[in-house]
């Protein structure tokens, strides 16, 4: 009955319906569960007999945990006007001017949805003096003043959601039995002191608001169960006073943007089960308290990439089952004790780029999941991980770093899930896809597409679409006959991958343009995190991908026919905020990359959160006006990519952090270009012809901690200005160059300096091991190979 005080097509969330049904009291504890628990049963019953259905999948959480935040539900319109009439005179609904009360008595009404009230609206006075639930709809010009509410102080939950408004009634903070409010969206930058009279208050929402900072007394709410302030990019700090919400079960706190740190009463939310920092990017720290929250089951980490580790008492949170560290590319370890977490189930740890290695007893956690996606820096995996029986999903596309022999071992001999592979070109093609529908089967690679069956495609189009896939890779032989590119299009156009999908891979592919339902990308594929396109060797433009919503890693290799991507890359849904990887290679005919709409300066940034930075063989690439801001640059035979001018006064969330350099000319303009990286913490520099001593444009990378050069042949002596320039240095490495026969003096300055490795460089090694030993007896460790 209640769903009827959503509009007709409403998308209802989970967790936002349960809050109002406990707010109401139409949920009691039952056999001492938990009231939300019993609600989440109930929700379930109604998903089973169809009054309900999902409108976005879940994510995944933790068994026992009651909140999803992400789950979106939906009622058929059938079903809505049923609710409707059982709900009877219960239920008063205003839209525009019409009234559609059924009730003589208007006053007596307990449930109210006001929609599509216009500024001079006054349709609020009609609301009865027993009204329990209110509810705002697209009444963004509706004005609201300050009394408002005088009359309806038997409210138990007001949803103004729909409103807009730069602050909220006074009389708003007169209504004592409130237990739910929902203020998403308005435009609020702060809240009175007088907050703290809505002692009841149990759920209070407020996120994509213009929140700076929260009352000083916003721990006197103690019943206080269910806090959102999502998306509020401006809110910079939380009170000390709000460790006292010792009630609080969940806190939402993802893209709170300024936030730098939590306070240290943090951890006295001893009863808090989910907690989100998604996308706090300044926070770089999580306090020693945070090990205190021993009922923790959720914790969601992810994108916050200025953090650098793990507390090691990360073991206290002993009821903890699921952690989320997805793109927290600072992080270079875990902590040993992480391994103590005997409930955790599902640990993702993609995009941890700078991640090197896990830890050493790994394999004692019972995990249900494990992703090492994109996690480039990872050395190894641990021989622990394939003694982890109870490791059913296990995700690690793109690990440069460990072998594909050993990926394969570790699937056989937990019995994992692997790619279903299909000849495009079979007779028997369709079948199989369609047995594959009776399977748990989530990645397939089709092969051979070349020969697809056209007739029998039109037919069976539709298969594929229906497979809940989460990986596809579709490949086309190499073409002999260029009157092919036709069929191409045709074949693409008909395999429509699911929604459901999460990687997608096109390799091969001949046709000159590319079917509707690509250029059309975001509406069919919104869940898509890693696309790859390669050898597209007559296409001439490429599909919209930078609108996609959740794209963390476009790679394409090997397009010769694009020289330009432009505006139309992005379409018109803002920049690319999860974009965390582009890998470039073998572009030889591309020559810029629009980063911003236009050339002016106050256009917004489109690539603003980059971490890696990959372009091999990309000679004539150029950024315009500025380059992405990442963190991590990998650039090989192609120094254009750096930025000619800078960064400019574009926002970015990242800086420079690590440098790669590979077959590049020692040409002082590439030095030059360099010089705009200097924040750097690493630098390789390797097959640099004719460096034969390191530029002097360097002496800007003051704050370098490790420096390494490989196989630079040339290579003849290092300047004594790097004892004077590089004082944090920690570490160097020398492999393979045999003409350096000596270290610079300065060296000894160099007090940080705690390991020097020397390889494949025979007189280097000769001289230090020998005559001046006493030269690097400073450094605690010294290695020659």
């Amino acid at each position: 009955m209640y769903c009827s005080m959503f509009p007709k097509s409403h998308v209802i969330d989970h967790d936002c319906l349960i809050q109002q049904w406990i707010a109401l009291g139409f949920v009691q504890d039952t056999d001492g569960q938990p009231r939300q628990k019993v609600a989440t049963e109930y929700v379930n019953e109604l998903l089973g007999m169809s009054f309900l259905t999902m409108s976005t999948s879940s994510t995944v959480f933790a068994a026992r945990m009651i909140f999803k935040p992400t789950l979106r539900l939906h009622m058929h319109d059938m079903v809505h006007e049923l609710a409707r009439h059982v709900a009877g005179d219960e239920f008063s609904y205003t839209n525009g001017t019409a009234d559609r009360n059924t009730k003589r008595n208007k006053l007596d009404f307990h449930y109210h949805l006001l929609s599509t009230q216009n500024e001079t609206s006054s349709a609020y006075k009609s609301m009865g003096t027993k009204v329990r639930a209110l509810h705002f709809r697209r009444c963004d010009n509706m004005h609201l003043p300050k009394q408002a509410f005088s009359h309806s102080l038997c409210l138990r939950v007001l949803d103004l959601g729909g409103c807009h408004m730069s602050e909220l009634p006074s009389s708003v903070y007169k209504l004592k039995l409130l237990r739910y409010l929902d203020a998403s969206s308005l435009r609020i930058s702060n809240l009175p002191k007088s907050l703290n009279r809505l002692l009841n208050l149990q759920t209070l929402i407020l996120p994509n608001t213009s929140l700076t900072i929260l009352p000083t007394n916003i721990g006197c709410l103690q019943k206080l169960q269910y806090f959102d302030l999502s998306g509020c990019a401006n809110l910079n700090e939380l009170p000390t006073s709000f460790g006292k919400l010792t009630n609080l079960l969940f806190l939402n706190l993802a893209s709170c943007h300024e936030l730098q740190v939590l306070p240290n009463s943090f951890g006295n939310l001893n009863s808090l089960q989910f907690l989100s920092l998604s996308d706090c990017y300044k926070l770089n720290s999580l306090p020693e308290s945070c090990c205190q929250l021993h009922d923790l089951a959720h914790l969601d980490l992810s994108d916050c990439h200025n953090l650098g580790k793990l507390p090691d008492c990360i073991d206290q949170l002993s009821k903890l089952e699921y952690l989320d560290m997805t793109s927290c590319s600072k992080v270079q370890a875990l902590p040993d004790s992480l391994c103590k977490l005997t409930m955790l189930r599902h640990l993702n740890l993609s995009f941890c780029t700078r991640l090197k290695r896990l830890p050493s007893r790994i394999g004692d956690l019972q995990l249900q999941s494990l992703d090492i996606r994109c996690s480039i820096s990872l050395e190894d995996l641990l021989d622990s991980i394939f003694n982890m029986s109870t490791l059913k999903d296990f995700e690690e596309t793109i690990v440069f770093d460990v072998s594909e022999s050993k990926l394969e071992e570790l699937r056989n001999n937990l019995k994992l899930e692997r790619f279903c592979k299909l000849d495009g070109g079979s007779a028997d093609l369709w079948s199989r896809i369609e047995e594959l529908k009776k399977t748990h089967c989530r990645k397939l690679e089709i092969q051979g597409l070349g020969d697809f069956n056209l007739s029998e495609g039109i037919e069976h189009a539709k298969l594929l679409n229906s497979l809940k896939l989460t990986c596809l890779i579709l490949s086309w032989q190499q073409l002999e006959d260029t009157d092919e590119t036709v069929h191409h299009k045709e074949v693409l156009g008909m395999l429509v991958p699911p929604r459901s999908l999460h990687e997608f891979n096109i390799n091969g592919y001949y046709g000159i343009e590319l079917p509707k339902w690509m250029l059309e990308i975001r509406s069919y594929l919104p869940h898509l995190t890693i696309i790859h396109l390669s050898n597209l060797m007559e296409c001439n433009r490429l599909p919209p991908l930078g609108c996609l919503p959740n794209l963390r890693l476009l790679g394409m290799t090997n397009i010769l026919k694009i020289k330009s991507v432009g505006p139309e890359f992005y379409g018109d849904y803002g920049s690319c905020q999860k974009l965390r990887i582009i890998g470039l290679y073998s572009m030889d005919n591309l020559e810029e990359w629009w980063t911003t709409r236009s050339s002016k300066q106050e256009n917004e940034f489109l690539v603003p959160n980059l971490h890696v930075l990959y372009a091999e063989d990309c000679p004539k690439l150029k950024f315009l006006p500025y380059p992405p801001k990442s963190m991590t640059w990998l650039i090989e035979n192609g120094y254009h990519v750096f930025p000619d001018h800078g960064f400019g006064n574009l926002a970015s969330a990242t800086s420079p952090v690590s440098l790669y350099i590979s077959r590049v000319p020692n040409s002082s303009e590439m030095w030059r270009r360099a010089q705009h990286l200097s924040s750097i913490e690493a630098l390789c520099i390797q097959s640099i012809a004719g460096l034969t001593t390191l530029p002097e444009a360097m002496q800007c990378f003051t704050s370098l901690l490790r420096l390494r050069i490989e196989e630079c042949g040339e290579l003849e002596t290092l300047p004594e200005w790097l004892g004077d320039y590089f004082t944090c240095l920690e570490k160097i490495a020398i492999d393979a160059c045999p003409m350096l026969s000596s270290l610079p003096e300065s060296i000894q300055h160099l007090r940080e300096l705690k390991k020097l490795l020397i390889t494949g460089c025979p007189a280097l090694s000769n001289k230090y091991q020998g005559e001046d030993r006493d030269k690097i007896a400073h450094i605690p460790e010294v290695i020659f190979q």
